[in-house]
């Protein structure tokens, strides 16, 4: 209101573990161009010499308290085709944004790039995404020189990574060390074990004709699985074992219902969101825990 734009809410990423401060991105009018600012929830204002990136098809994300990944309109040759942000780079706090170090430059053919940190506790990472397609994308780990690795998987493939743990999603079927894997299925392996090389698949998942994978969600120990089975929605709960992984049903009231379900703190806990709709009831937003 202060000062007279009509903002549209775009998302809030807020930095761990206190979920203080936050990058809050907002469109004027709704338009696919966004800007980012630091928000201080405690003072409930936004911070004065804070983060802040002006409007461009972009993203801002926390690195730690004092940096932030950044992809934006950097100037001539730093957008794509398709007008996203192909740079990523890092920006220090009071520092200039255009004396940021850059990580990573994609294709000006490609969709896109955006850089990530995984703040899970024991396993921080620094992630890159750089997508071609909405359905095609690579992903990159930064090593400790701070070099792109790519995972080696197929880009059609929903990538994942969580903890110790790189899930795999397959568009497509995958044929390695002898065996083909169907698409829909999902497979998961050692994230390290697989950054040096090896290739040992658990298969957690394997569509059937009435059986298929909607989405998988971790918590902080259990893996989420949401799948239809003849056109109904069920929750299996997946833990990795030192013999495979065991699994166990959600049990729900009706027989027809739509779920989805959603992590409180993957970090930390093993509390999830369930949300329900059925013909029969209204929604309803349940608070479980693995």
């Amino acid at each position: 209101a202060s000062e007279k734009a009509n903002f549209v809410w775009h998302g809030a990423s807020c930095l761990p573990p206190e979920y203080k401060r936050c990058l809050l991105a907002l469109s004027r009018g709704g338009s696919d161009a966004d800007e980012s600012r630091e928000f201080d929830l405690g003072d409930k204002a936004f911070v004065k010499d804070g983060f802040f990136r002006p409007e461009a098809k972009g993203s801002l994300g926390w690195h730690d308290a004092n940096s932030v990944f950044v992809s934006t309109d950097f100037g001539a040759g730093s957008m794509t085709t398709s007008g996203y942000a192909r740079i990523v780079k890092l920006w220090q706090r009071g520092t200039p944004m255009s004396a940021a170090t850059t990580v990573f430059s994609a294709d000006e053919k490609d969709l896109g790039a955006q850089g990530f940190h995984d703040f899970s506790p024991g396993f921080e990472r620094d992630f890159v995404w750089r997508g071609f397609a909405f359905y095609n994308n690579e992903l990159y780990v930064l090593d400790k020189a701070g070099k792109p690795q790519r995972l080696d998987l197929p880009n059609s493939a929903d990538k994942s990574v969580h903890r110790e743990w790189l899930t795999v999603q397959l568009r497509e079927p995958l044929a390695e060390g002898g065996k083909t894997y169907p698409a829909g299925s999902l497979l998961a392996t050692n994230f390290n074990d697989f950054m040096k090389g090896k290739r040992v698949w658990e298969v957690v998942f394997t569509p059937t004709p009435t059986t298929s994978l909607q989405a998988a969600v971790w918590t902080k120990d259990f893996l989420l699985l949401n799948l239809l089975e003849d056109v109904k929605s069920r929750i299996e709960v997946f833990y990795p074992r030192t013999d495979g992984w065991d699994s166990s049903g959600l049990e729900t009231k009706e027989d027809i219902v739509d779920l989805t379900v959603g992590a409180v703190d993957a970090d930390n806990s093993n509390e999830y969101w369930l949300t329900s709709t059925s013909f029969l009831t209204p929604t309803s937003l349940s608070l479980g825990e693995a």
